[in-house]
């Protein structure tokens, strides 16, 4: 946990692709799906993306998926440096500087999008404060731009966890449906 700091979008996506194939048997890339929420997210969207010929889909719930343009507007910007550069001045906010701003992209799972195969499925709380709807959209828009396989459900009165009880069934259902 303490080397993923200046890591993230590879240590924590190789211990992923480590998991599955440490999976007893063979498995079927046209039966396996990825979902997550969060940094969860954030794993499921770089997996689809760098691993393609590997999942069949993925259900992504408030996605980290541009850790620069998160930066900010998030109620956590200090995440977004610390975990893109591995260290950050908790006594002091200031700007990124441009090489900070690359870091934090070049972690991102956004650049991998033009990859993605798998059918996904984004779910986004609209008062989402940590990670804005803004990130899920910017990946919604970088699929379907493509002409991909994607489908956005919005949850207009719910944020970060979509814990609403009208969200959480709905949101299930859509999974369910979905996959």
């Amino acid at each position: 946990l303490e080397a993923l700091p200046g890591n993230i979008g590879r240590m924590d996506v190789d211990d992923c692709m480590l998991a599955l194939s440490s999976t007893a048997g063979e498995y079927d890339p046209n039966r396996v799906a990825v979902c997550g929420g969060s940094h969860g997210g954030f794993l499921a969207c770089h997996l689809v993306g760098q691993f393609p010929d590997k999942f069949k889909a993925g259900v992504m719930r408030n996605p980290v998926t541009d850790v620069s343009a998160m930066y900010a507007v998030t109620d956590i910007p200090d995440w977004c440096w610390y975990e893109a550069v591995g260290d950050y001045d908790f006594d002091t906010y200031k700007p990124a500087s441009k090489e900070v701003m690359n870091a934090m992209f070049d972690c991102s799972p956004l650049q991998h999008s033009k990859n993605v195969t798998a059918s996904c499925l984004l779910c986004l709380g609209a008062k989402d404060l940590r990670v804005p709807v803004s990130q899920g959209l910017a990946y919604y828009h970088a699929l379907k731009g493509r002409g991909h396989d994607v489908k956005c459900k919005l949850y207009p009165e719910d944020c970060h966890p979509l814990a609403e009880v009208e969200t959480e069934f709905d949101h299930w259902c859509e999974v369910g449906e979905f996959l």
